[in-house]
């Protein structure tokens, strides 16, 4: 949903959310530069507040956002109150403490940014939570900005909280095809970052503010490892399949073992939606209805299967 501050002062985001128990704990916002920002917030925790914005949980007079219901929530009314309103700006600091986060940017030719953060905590999970994660946001007004994206289970996420950084795709989503530079900044977060190429085979170590030059919409070649490389190293980070959506009516199916023998979708019904079946293939993209529940089977010349159940937007 999109609503907006209505005051003539900040509206402290930690506040609204208290008040508004409907909506999950999270807020996405365009810049005036265009760059798209998203801010997690924990209400009852200074301490959780994830952001890849660069600043805090106050949002500026008149500025909209967009915000989230929780499932199985009622009811579309948000209250705004008299002690919502904060008066002055807003902090550099992101409310992410010093390497806990890294943070990602992705920057096109024309100048077009968006970030992405993938933030450290001992209590996290590393499947999607919507307390302590963001899903990727796509708005259709931003289509010529590039989304960088790394995945928390079956969810592409802006803000992905975990434990490790042992193998987490990455990737940007774009309109069209093009180069990307990608820029690291907190890889202290987690212990000998590397970026993953499973084309080349190649890890490169990630250090303070490498960049990086990739391709939009190559889907299953880029992975977050940690605890590998020192330079530029040929590496394999062992079998597994994953499974996940970008954007709606769309599932991605990567590997970086063997090639993927089959893909199968099904319904919550147990009818078959869609199947692939091809050979030497590590990617598979299938087209799906939206806003539905599936059941995904995925198994590679191998014989390893995974299996998920997943909303599709």
């Amino acid at each position: 949903y999109l609503v907006g501050n209505p005051f003539m002062a900040h509206l402290n985001m930690k506040a609204f959310f208290e008040r508004n128990g409907i909506l999950e704990n999270k807020y996405w916002y365009v810049a005036n530069d265009g760059t798209q920002n998203v801010v997690v917030t924990d209400p009852n925790d200074a301490n959780t507040t994830w952001t890849n914005a660069g600043e805090n949980s106050l949002v500026p007079p008149l500025r909209s956002f967009f915000v989230k219901k929780k499932d199985g929530t009622s009811g579309t009314t948000i209250a705004f109150t008299h002690d919502m309103q904060a008066l002055g700006g807003t902090s550099a600091d992101a409310g992410t403490a010093s390497g806990q986060a890294l943070m990602i940017t992705a920057t096109n030719a024309e100048g077009k940014v968006s970030r992405a953060a993938v933030a450290y905590s001992g209590m996290a999970s590393d499947d999607y939570q919507s307390g302590e994660d963001a899903e990727l946001f796509l708005d259709s007004n931003l289509g010529d900005v590039p989304m960088v994206y790394t995945v928390a289970g079956t969810m592409a996420t802006s803000i992905n909280t975990r434990t490790a950084c042992e193998r987490v795709p990455l990737g940007v989503y774009g309109a069209r095809d093009e180069e990307v530079t990608l820029r690291f900044e907190g890889t202290g977060a987690f212990s000998g970052l590397a970026l993953y190429d499973a084309r080349t085979g190649q890890a490169t170590a990630l250090r303070e503010s490498t960049e990086l030059r990739v391709a939009t919409n190559d889907y299953g070649r880029y992975y977050l490892i940690g605890g590998v490389p020192t330079g530029t190293e040929s590496i394999h980070p062992g079998n597994d399949i994953e499974i996940y959506s970008i954007r709606p009516g769309e599932i991605v199916v990567t590997t970086t073992g063997s090639p993927l023998r089959t893909v199968c979708v099904y319904g919550v019904n147990g009818a078959l939606v869609a199947r692939q079946s091809l050979t030497n293939q590590s990617v598979y993209r299938l087209a799906v209805p939206g806003n539905a529940l599936y059941m995904i089977y995925a198994e590679d010349a191998e014989g390893i299967i995974r299996n998920v159940k997943m909303r599709v937007r």
